[in-house]
């Protein structure tokens, strides 16, 4: 692992090991910013060529002597291979990226997508598409309110979970006029977003977040609320009490 001003230095000295570096993520710099990098080595040969590097033979061996000591012996084969991955998981897709756990102080969980060169950590959940109208939905309120009825806690904030939250999220039939409603609205916020600078966890502070993101969201709210009933909601428990009947419509029919 590389902190940002080592793999600037490497890159700046050697700019062909570039293509061998990816991004890496987890929860907290997917929400205050940063990130880290990591070398992704496909096979034996492209090892070879990275041994020839100083810095980057000193960090295979420091691997390899780290695997030797594991008590799992798993870890022990690895650490011949020690550019190889132990529990390789990264697919070179684009993402919408949520953190696994969300501040009681947001009103909306902060999510976003990510490029399919970046890695994340397993404590990003990953939903492998890059769909706007499906970020719009996982951005609205109403996945707020199902998140806090049925998704866990830690401490005081909200664990996400893609099996008991997401895969378990009542989606309604959205023609593809609504879609493209909901998508051209998640493009105004993300742009907002840019627009506004700063990072997921201080744009999406209940405290701290900006007027004109709220009111994007809450169009966007909206618009969400219409997919689900023409009518209008009277409350939260209305929109609870409408997402549970589509879940158990959903889970009778299965």
């Amino acid at each position: 692992m590389f902190s940002e001003d080592e793999y600037s230095d490497l890159i700046e000295e050697n700019p062909d090991l570039k293509p061998f570096f990816r991004k890496f993520l987890n929860g907290e710099d997917l929400l205050n910013g940063g990130a880290r990098y990591v070398i992704l080595v496909k096979n034996a040969e492209e090892f070879r060529y990275l041994k020839k590097y100083p810095e980057l033979k000193r960090r295979f061996e420091q691997v390899s002597e780290s695997r030797a000591k594991s008590t799992k012996k798993l870890t022990r084969e690895l650490a011949k291979e020690p550019w190889r991955i132990g529990e390789f998981r990264y697919t070179e897709r684009n993402i919408i990226a949520s953190p696994q756990t969300a501040s009681e102080n947001y009103d909306y969980i902060p999510m976003t997508i990510l490029d399919k060169s970046i890695m994340v950590s397993n404590n990003v959940l990953q939903a492998y598409t890059d769909e706007l109208w499906l970020l719009a939905l996982l951005e609205s309120h109403m996945h707020v309110l199902w998140i806090r009825a049925i998704g866990g806690k830690m401490k005081t904030d909200y664990t996400l979970s893609s099996r008991l939250v997401y895969n378990t999220f009542p989606i309604p039939a959205l023609s593809t006029q609504r879609k493209n409603e909901m998508a051209r609205v998640m493009i105004e916020i993300l742009d907002l977003r840019e627009y506004e600078g700063g990072s997921l966890a201080s744009l999406y502070n209940k405290d701290t977040m900006p007027e004109s993101l709220r009111k994007k969201h809450e169009e966007l709210d909206g618009i969400v609320d219409r997919a689900y009933q023409q009518r209008p909601f009277e409350s939260d428990e209305d929109r609870l009490g409408t997402l549970f009947k589509l879940y158990k419509e959903m889970t009778t029919n299965d």
